[in-house]
């Protein structure tokens, strides 16, 4: 059978598999840009004309980073704006076009992205499955928009994955120099990932949490601290330099950027904070007593400087408008899964979530005991979605946000379709996970 002997090429040739899912990536890929609805590449959003281009601009005429007007750029970690940066020298090098450029630069992106979810999958599953559990993540519509325009999610996956990868990779149960060295690893790829997109920020307690609940399985937390220590410093002293900069410079205290109560106050008062137009389709009013809370906050958050001032807000209402307080909570944790900032597509994405998501749960319950390794990729999955669920309660309650977070839960979906296949082809040995252990 033509399938059965692919299954079995793949297996016995691991390299080739990763080159198949890349190409696999890239083909998802490619077709989500070209279809209609996808926006164009020189579509770029808001934060990409207000900040990452002018910052990328300033850097490559060799200003610094520093915004139009020359004033310190803070408001954004660097990293995005290093990255467009980088094209437009490279553009101004070659004399080429720059939108040109940066759509291959985007692809590599997406062809790393891919390269990780292949090696994370191997953690658990053999080659031919994990062509399916490396590639399934670019099939979800919400991953095709998100790399049809110029965005930092596509420069930031790598970079996230490559944490996840290391923290998989740990001997969590035997202290190791390669250990400590995969650690520091990851923990540098955790830092460059803060300074790409500051949701990183915490991406140290999932780690932690993971090799916790690892320490706990044998009853030994020693070698799983000292390996989340190591993560959590080298992570710090990546970011160090920058956060040093925003502390001098910015005038109030911030983490990574001036952005974090701004975007507090954007997501409690998302319904009053984008303003409706031609191509903007208004965001459903929510109930009275949360109307009342978003009014509120809009009146008062030009006087709101950080986040003891969002903080006593929070206080008052909860006394004041405990209702109130109580749906907008419960707003956000539902949009976090549909919702947009403009309002556009959302009964789309609801419908798309509808699909997928009892597709993922089906999948985390039918690999959670097949091995000692699919268990660990279900830990860390779940880890990994309850935490940016919690950024974007935190910010803006939006699905773009939670879209790196659910690539581990779709390396478990494709995993899962390979096991299936590869049960049904006869062929044991594929869905099988490698002779290393995490344990």
């Amino acid at each position: 059978m033509a399938v059965a002997r692919t299954v079995h090429h793949l297996n016995s040739r691991p390299r080739l598999a990763m080159a198949v899912t890349i190409v696999l990536a890239l083909a998802s890929t490619a077709f989500y840009w070209l279809l209609p609805l996808t926006p164009s590449r020189s579509n770029e959003n808001p934060d990409n004309k207000l900040q990452y281009v002018p910052i990328a601009e300033s850097i490559a005429s060799g200003n610094g980073i520093v915004n139009a007007d020359g004033s310190p750029a803070l408001i954004y970690p660097p990293g995005y704006s290093l990255y467009r940066a980088s094209v437009l020298v490279v553009s101004q090098t070659l004399n080429t076009s720059a939108q040109t450029l940066l759509t291959i630069a985007d692809l590599v992106c997406v062809a790393f992205s891919a390269a990780l979810l292949f090696l994370i999958a191997r953690t658990a599953y053999g080659a031919a499955s994990a062509v399916l559990a490396g590639s399934a993540f670019f099939s979800y519509p919400h991953v095709g928009w998100m790399t049809a325009q110029p965005q930092s999610e596509t420069v930031y996956l790598p970079f996230f994955l490559a944490t996840v990868l290391c923290v998989l990779y740990l001997p969590a149960l035997r202290l190791t120099r390669r250990g400590l060295a995969i650690a520091a690893l990851g923990g540098v790829a955790a830092g460059l990932s803060m300074l790409i997109r500051p949701i990183s920020i915490g991406m140290f307690l999932v780690a932690g949490a993971y090799l916790a609940v690892l320490g706990w399985r044998s009853r030994s937390f020693r070698v799983p601290l000292l390996y989340a220590t190591t993560l959590t410093v080298c992570a710090a002293l990546t970011a160090l330099p920058w956060q040093r900069h925003v502390s001098r410079l910015a005038p109030i205290p911030s983490l990574l950027g001036t952005n974090g109560p701004s975007s507090i106050t954007d997501g409690l008062s998302y319904a009053r904070t984008f303003t409706p137009s031609s191509s903007v389709r208004p965001i459903p009013e929510p109930p009275p007593a949360a109307m009342k809370l978003m009014l509120e906050l809009a009146a008062v958050r030009d006087g709101i400087k950080d986040t003891r001032g969002i903080a006593a807000f929070l206080r008052n209402q909860a006394q004041q408008n405990p209702t109130g307080l109580a749906q907008v909570l419960g707003l956000k944790v539902i949009r976090a899964w549909y919702g947009t900032n403009s309002g556009r597509f959302e009964l789309m994405n609801l419908l798309v979530q509808l699909v997928f998501v009892p597709l993922l749960v089906v999948a985390h319950w039918k690999e959670r005991k097949r091995s000692s390794a699919t268990t660990n990729l279900v830990v860390m999955s779940t880890l990994t979605i309850l935490y940016f669920w919690a950024m974007t309660l935190v910010g803006m309650s939006i699905v773009r946000y939670m879209v790196p977070g659910l690539s581990i839960a779709f390396v478990m979906l494709g995993g899962f379709a390979g096991n299936t296949l590869c049960n049904v082809l006869g062929d044991r040995d594929a869905g099988m996970p490698r002779v290393r252990r995490q344990t």
